[in-house]
C-alpha cells in the first residue's frame, strides 16, 4: 500500500489532531488526486485520513462533495459504531452544503435508522425531513421516531397531503389537539360526509363536535350551528354541547331553536336511550313556545319562520304534557 507510511504517520498517537491534519492528510489528498486512485481501492486508514482532512477545511462545493463521498465510504468500511455514526452524519451535512437534498436526506435517514439511540438522531431527522417534504419522507420520519419534537407538525403536514380517513387517524395522534389539527380535521370530515354510510356519518359528526370544541371561538358560528343541526338526530347530547358554544346572538336565533326542537324530538323518540329525555324535551318545547309566541315578539314575527317554529314547539309541548299528565298536562 503506497499510502502506508503516511497513514502510519497519521495514526501516530504522539501527534495532535491538528498536527496529523497538517502533516499527513494534505499529502495523502495530493497523492490520491494525482494518482487517480478510486475511493473503493483505498484502505480504511487512508479513507479515514482523507475524510478528516476534507472536513477540516472545505472551501468549495467540490470540496463538500468529496467530503460527503469520503465520509460515506468511511461509514461503509469502519467497524467502529461511533465512527460510522459520525461519518454518516458528516456525510449528510456535506451533501446538504452542496444543495444535494436527495443525497443529504438519504444519508440522514440511514444514520437515524442505523443509530436510533444516538444523541443526534433528532437533529438528523430534522435535516432529513427538510423544508418541503413529501408524504414518503414524512411517513418514514414518523416511523423512525414518532415522538420527535416535530412529530405533530409532520403529522399535520402528512394529513394535508394524504387526506381521507388515514389523515383523520394521523390527526387523532396529535395530543392534545391543536387549533391547526382541529381545523384540518373539520375540513377532512366535510370532504368525507357526502359519501359516508349512516354509521360512518354518525362517527364523523361526533368527531367533528370534538374538534369544534378545540377551536372554541375560532370556529365560525354558522359552521358550529350547522354541525349542531347535523348532530341533532344522531347524537343529541353532542348537539346540545355544540349549541352551548354559540355566541349569544346566534344562540337565541330561530335557527338555534329549531335545532333544539330536533334534539327534543330525538330524545322523546327513544326514551330508553335518553332517560329523562322527555322531561327535558317538555321544558325545551315550552321555553321555545313562550319565546316564539306572537305576543312575546313585540316587533312581530316572520310568518314563514317564527310562527311555524312557535306552533312546532307548542305541538310538542302539548303532546308531551298530554302523554304524561300531572303538572305537565296542567302546564300545557
Amino acid at each position: 500500500d503506497p499510502f502506508t507510511p503516511l497513514t502510519d504517520l497519521y495514526a501516530t498517537s504522539a501527534l495532535t489532531q491538528d498536527a496529523r491534519r497538517a502533516l499527513a492528510a494534505p499529502r495523502l489528498a495530493a497523492i490520491v488526486r494525482t494518482s487517480g486512485t478510486p475511493l473503493d481501492r483505498l484502505s480504511l486508514a487512508a479513507i479515514r485520513a482523507l475524510a478528516d482532512h476534507a472536513t477540516w477545511e472545505p472551501r468549495t462545493e467540490a470540496d463538500h462533495r468529496r467530503a460527503a463521498a469520503l465520509h460515506a465510504r468511511l461509514a461503509e468500511l469502519s467497524t467502529d459504531p461511533a465512527e460510522r455514526a459520525d461519518a454518516l452524519l458528516a456525510a449528510s451535512h456535506h451533501a446538504r452544503a452542496t444543495d444535494d437534498t436527495t443525497r443529504a436526506r438519504a444519508l440522514a435517514f440511514r444514520f437515524a435508522e442505523t443509530f436510533p439511540d444516538h444523541p443526534d438522531v433528532d437533529a438528523a431527522l430534522t435535516l432529513a425531513v427538510g423544508a418541503d417534504p413529501d408524504a414518503t419522507t414524512l411517513d418514514r420520519a414518523l416511523d423512525i421516531n414518532p415522538v420527535h419534537p416535530l412529530a405533530d407538525t409532520w403529522r399535520l403536514d402528512l394529513a394535508r397531503i394524504t387526506r381521507g380517513s388515514a389523515a383523520l387517524d394521523l390527526l387523532a395522534e396529535i395530543t392534545p389537539a391543536t387549533p391547526g389539527s382541529a381545523a384540518l380535521a373539520l375540513e377532512l370530515i366535510d370532504e368525507q360526509l357526502p359519501a359516508a354510510s349512516p354509521d360512518e356519518r354518525t362517527t364523523l359528526l361526533a368527531r367533528a363536535a370534538d374538534e369544534a370544541r378545540v377551536l372554541a371561538g375560532d370556529l365560525d358560528p354558522s359552521r358550529r350551528l350547522l354541525l349542531a343541526r347535523s348532530l341533532a338526530v344522531t347524537d343529541p347530547d353532542q348537539a346540545e354541547r355544540t349549541l352551548a358554544d354559540l355566541p349569544p346572538q346566534l344562540a337565541t336565533s330561530t335557527d338555534a331553536d329549531r335545532v333544539r326542537l330536533t334534539i327534543a324530538e330525538t330524545r322523546t323518540a327513544d326514551p330508553e336511550a335518553y332517560p329523562g329525555g322527555e322531561a327535558t324535551a317538555f321544558t325545551t318545547a315550552r321555553a321555545i313556545a313562550e319565546r316564539r309566541s306572537p305576543e312575546a315578539n313585540n316587533s312581530g314575527p316572520d310568518q314563514d319562520t317564527d310562527t311555524g317554529l312557535y306552533w312546532h314547539a307548542v305541538t310538542l309541548w302539548l303532546e308531551l304534557g298530554a302523554r304524561h299528565g300531572g303538572h305537565n298536562a296542567k302546564a300545557a
